[in-house]
């Protein structure tokens, strides 16, 4: 199973990378944007692969850029793009893999990033994808206060999240309501980091537990897209001077129809969360190891969220809902639409995925 928390982390704190100029093209940014703000795009290839791209403004010159492959070449990528050229290095976080990258903008200001694969021996063209819903807007602050109270000690803040900009062609009331949710009702990048400062000096201001060191980070991803809804994955990341932190993920679920939120829990998905037939398909893809290390029982019940994929859903488990005392533990499962069509509601709102 993949290390989440290291993808996430990895997101959020950009510690190294490569850049490869080979020829100095001025890149042509369409958002002006300040340092720790950016724009996020969806964006495919003629054979329906994903690429879920953001660049945020580190200084002047440099942005980083994480790129997540979603289907033929999944993965997530890491590099650093200066402004002064389009060419750049992606690397594979989970690996010593790099990809060469060239990102281009069109007249319309429409993006295009042109990978180079597998040693050279392989190019794909990704562009900017004809779901309405194709771009949002980014923004991230970070804080760390050395304080001393008594003691000397250290609290380290990170949080970000996602704007639905006022071009994207979408109901202004939907768009209301869900940059309500995610944005804290910012209407652009600037707004949105002044209320994340905001949100930390607050946290800070009412933290009263404190060990030699805190860290608490707060971040969020588009994580599925169609022109019925957008699913965000939310990532929670508590440390306050234990041994472990305890890190958590969470699933919004926003129709793009009325801006309503649409529930995220397996109870509301599926007919019954108990059907012997439903949980014996589950607990068969369980890996192994982990159903071997759970105490003796029948089934191990399915989790409270699900995530939505392309092609299913996926199911997440915490350590403690497979058995397992471990702070941040989980356990990540996905099941075909196809597979659980038979079992979740009929009058689900989103019970088109499964047609």
């Amino acid at each position: 199973m993949k290390t989440l928390l290291t993808i996430l982390i990895a997101f959020i704190f950009l510690s190294c990378s490569s850049t490869e100029n080979n020829e100095n093209t001025s890149l042509n940014l369409p958002f002006d944007v300040k340092k720790n703000q950016g724009f996020w795009y969806y964006l495919d290839d003629d054979f329906s692969n994903r690429l879920y791209l953001t660049l945020e403004k580190l200084d002047d010159i440099n942005y980083s850029v994480n790129a997540v492959f979603l289907d033929e070449n999944e993965g997530y990528y890491l590099g650093i793009l200066e402004s002064n050229s389009s060419k750049f290095i992606l690397s594979d976080v989970n690996s010593n893999d790099n990809i060469k990258a060239t990102l281009s903008f069109d007249e319309q200001e429409k993006p295009r990033l042109d990978v180079v694969l597998k040693d050279g021996n392989e190019s794909k063209s990704f562009k900017l994808s004809k779901i309405k819903l194709n771009t949002l807007f980014f923004a991230k602050s970070m804080l760390q206060e050395n304080l001393n109270i008594g003691l000397n000690f250290t609290v380290s803040m990170v949080d970000d999240a996602f704007l639905i900009p006022e071009f994207i062609d979408l109901n202004e009331s939907v768009r209301s309501k869900i940059n309500g949710i995610i944005a804290f009702g910012a209407k652009n990048p600037q707004e949105l980091q002044e209320k994340l400062i905001k949100l930390q000096k607050d946290k800070l201001a009412q933290q009263k537990d404190f060990s030699f060191y805190v860290e608490l980070i707060n971040s969020s991803m588009p994580y599925y897209i169609d022109d019925e809804l957008i699913n965000f994955k939310l990532f929670t990341y508590d440390y306050a001077g234990h041994v472990f932190g305890t890190n958590a993920l969470y699933s919004k679920i926003f129709s793009l129809k009325d801006g309503e939120m649409i529930s995220s829990k397996t109870k509301d998905l599926f007919k019954n969360v108990n059907d012997e037939k439903l949980l014996v398909l589950v607990n068969r893809k369980l890996d192994k190891k982990i159903a071997s290390l759970t105490k003796k029982r029948d089934l191990i019940p399915l989790p409270n969220e699900f995530f939505i994929r392309k092609d299913g859903i996926e199911l997440l488990w915490q350590g403690k809902e497979v058995g397992f005392d471990i702070p941040g533990y989980v356990e990540v499962l996905n099941l075909n639409f196809h597979e659980i069509k038979k079992f979740v509601k009929e009058d689900s709102r989103l019970s088109y995925l499964f047609k």
